[in-house]
């Protein structure tokens, strides 16, 4: 085994030069310092996708949690995404979806006066 291992380290040693080696060593070297610099700027950007303005409105009501967050979320995709449609009535524990010339009031869609 180890005049395997000497005859290997002859043959890489011969006929190759300093200026060679160095050279090589510097273009290995240069490449992975330029790798790692792609790879830092490449991990570093932002994430560009947001929540959708459903999963804003039932996240941030304190009132909706657990299965109440399920159906706020079924209700106002259903809405067509539109949280400001929503009405939720807090005796029922219910959602429903308010249509164009209507506003929620105590938990029941109200249309708006005209005059």
């Amino acid at each position: 085994m180890g005049d395997h291992f000497d005859d290997l380290t002859k043959a890489l040693a011969k006929g190759t030069g300093r200026r060679t080696v160095l050279r090589k060593m510097g273009a290995g070297l240069l490449g992975a310092i330029g790798l790692s610099i792609a790879a830092g700027t490449l991990g570093t950007q932002e994430a560009q996708a947001a929540p959708s303005a459903c999963s804003q409105y039932c996240g941030k009501q304190a009132f909706v949690s657990g299965p109440s967050h399920a159906a706020c979320l079924q209700a106002c995709r259903s809405c067509g995404g539109g949280a400001y449609k929503l009405c939720y009535d807090y005796r029922t524990g219910t959602f429903t979806c308010c249509t164009s010339g209507q506003f929620c009031g105590d938990g029941t869609c109200i249309p708006f006066l005209q005059g």
